[in-house]
């Protein structure tokens, strides 16, 4: 009888005890335990502890991002990949190395004339079987897993997050919800003239641009599309195309986070930089957080998938 009540009462001494809850996971699971990482840490804590003289309101907490080698791979660029498999498709001639020249009448001969609708039915189908040419997986496994993770933390805090792009926003908006959960209206980039036609009730795409949202450009896009500078700013090193957002998100009355992706890790993706230096030049002078592909990211691509046949 005694050994029943001493089993019965670690029974019920075990079963008093509070269970330990599981920490939660760690944030930024793919990036390095770096100054960079620090960095972005401290900055989500201090503005949004609304006790801090650096809090920032949420409708304010703007962050946008560039896409091409920031938020996916751009060896090479995926809106070209589809210019030019479209190109193809419709008979036209490509060269094995288009020029500038060249590759600007191919994508406004793939990318106009047509409906919204019939646009976003071809890129969708295009994004369905494409396979990277490096790497040899589907499109979609070539977005960079950090960013993404950073995208969702931001997000978890009140943050607004929009693209802004050289690419066009026609292509962009078939994805974003797709790969980044931002929806389509979030997305800031070059764009097409339009014509509408009564008789038809349809928007038509010209072949003329009528924005081009890179360099100097995207703080413009940024104003005409939220009409509030960014707290967060992130961009890549490449064609030094993202220095002006980077440095206008800055001027912001409250304390600012600038971020810019380097290009230096050859063995898991591409090195590779700019003639000038520009960007990297900006951001020291600028005091930018650059993130090293190499040594902040512990991983660049989710877990590979079973590529498309």
């Amino acid at each position: 009888m005694k050994n029943i009540l001493i089993t019965l009462s670690f029974l019920l001494i075990a079963c008093a005890t509070p269970k330990k809850e599981k920490a939660p996971p760690a944030p930024l699971p793919s990036w390095a335990n770096t100054q960079v990482k620090e960095n972005i840490l401290d900055y989500i804590k201090v503005i949004t502890d609304p006790k801090n003289p650096d809090f920032i309101p949420v409708e304010d907490r703007i962050a946008t991002f560039d896409n091409d080698g920031t938020i996916w791979a751009e060896k090479p660029v995926v809106q070209g990949l589809f210019a030019i498999e479209r190109a193809k498709e419709m008979g036209m001639k490509v060269s094995p190395r288009p020029s500038e020249k060249e590759f600007l009448k191919i994508v406004l001969k793939t990318h106009t004339g047509m409906t919204d609708e019939a646009f976003e039915k071809e890129v969708k189908e295009f994004f369905d079987t494409a396979l990277h040419p490096t790497y040899k997986v589907p499109i979609d496994q070539t977005v960079y897993q950090p960013q993404l993770e950073l995208m969702q933390l931001l997000k978890d805090h009140g943050f607004t997050i929009y693209i802004s792009s050289g690419g066009t926003i026609e292509f962009m908006r078939t994805f974003s919800q797709r790969l980044y959960q931002i929806p389509g209206e979030r997305v800031i980039g070059s764009n097409f003239a339009y014509a509408f036609e009564p008789k038809t009730n349809q928007l038509n795409r010209l072949q003329k641009f009528e924005f081009n949202n890179d360099k100097e450009k995207k703080p413009i896009g940024i104003q005409r599309n939220i009409g509030k500078r960014p707290v967060i700013a992130c961009g890549n090193v490449g064609n030094e195309g993202d220095v002006q957002m980077l440095r206008y998100s800055q001027g912001s009355k409250y304390r600012s986070l600038q971020l810019l992706v380097n290009h230096d890790d050859g063995a898991r993706e591409f090195v590779y930089g700019e003639p000038k230096n520009t960007s990297l030049n900006w951001a020291q002078q600028y005091k930018w957080n650059v993130i090293s592909m190499k040594k902040d990211w512990l991983k660049v691509f989710p877990d590979k998938k079973e590529a498309v046949e």
